[in-house]
């Protein structure tokens, strides 16, 4: 009886050390990744001096005397705040997600490749001036001081997903626009229902959508010039 307790006790110790461990662990890795939003750093990509003031919801306040150290700073604490998802919509933009979940997502990467947003990209970011190459540019160049500076001390999801992120370039930026078109034509929305009612008429429109026609719509034709071949239905 004495050795059954004794074994009952030191497995009780050997528990309660292990639950110690795993709590700093936990503690460790989910602080770890949190931004330093006081003092002052000193990144190589800014020229001029900048102020970032976050208000009393950390909503960042970016001061800059020049546009291109703006969108530096601008890139710079978006990536302290939002680094993985901005890694995870890129990754959705490339048809790369089951790299880092599994082959559960392969047929989705299947899909998205199958769009082309990077194609596209590029031949946007072919057509952009050099002002805005510039600005996207000089955006990636803080994105990628942040990665660079915080080693490391990524957000949690990286640690837990056991990666870290690429570089960023522009058109990884550029590739965003197509996700949001695509994903803001999913599904009953303006867009969809303004391609239907310019492809059958606004007779036969009121007959397969009752009430429809009724509402204002934001879709405005000055603006989107459709040839018959572009409908998508």
């Amino acid at each position: 009886m004495k050795i059954f307790k004794r074994i009952l006790y030191g497995l009780v110790i050997i528990l309660a050390f292990a639950l110690i461990a795993g709590l700093i662990y936990i503690r460790y890795i989910s602080h770890k990744g949190l931004p330093e939003y006081s003092g002052m750093l000193d990144l190589k990509a800014i020229k001029e001096e900048v102020t970032v003031i976050r208000d009393e919801y950390a909503i960042p306040h970016i001061y800059a005397k020049n546009e291109e150290d703006l969108y530096t700073a601008v890139g710079y604490v978006m990536a302290q705040d939002r680094l993985w998802q901005m890694d995870l919509l890129r990754r959705v933009t490339l048809g790369r997600l089951s790299e880092i979940f599994g082959k559960e997502f392969v047929e989705t990467d299947v899909l998205l490749r199958a769009l082309h947003f990077q194609d596209k990209s590029k031949e946007i970011l072919a057509a952009a001036g050099a002002f805005q190459l510039k600005a996207v540019q000089a955006f990636c160049n803080g994105v990628n001081e942040y990665i660079e500076k915080a080693g490391n001390k990524l957000p949690l999801e990286f640690t837990l997903l056991g990666y870290k992120p690429e570089p960023f370039e522009p058109v990884s930026c550029a590739n965003l626009t197509g996700y949001m078109a695509w994903d803001q034509a999913m599904g009953w929305n303006e867009i969809i229902l303004d391609h239907i009612r310019v492809k059958v008429g606004d007779s036969l429109y009121r007959e397969l959508i009752p009430g429809a026609i009724l509402r204002k719509t934001r879709v405005y034709p000055s603006l989107i010039k459709m040839k018959k071949q572009d409908l998508i239905f």
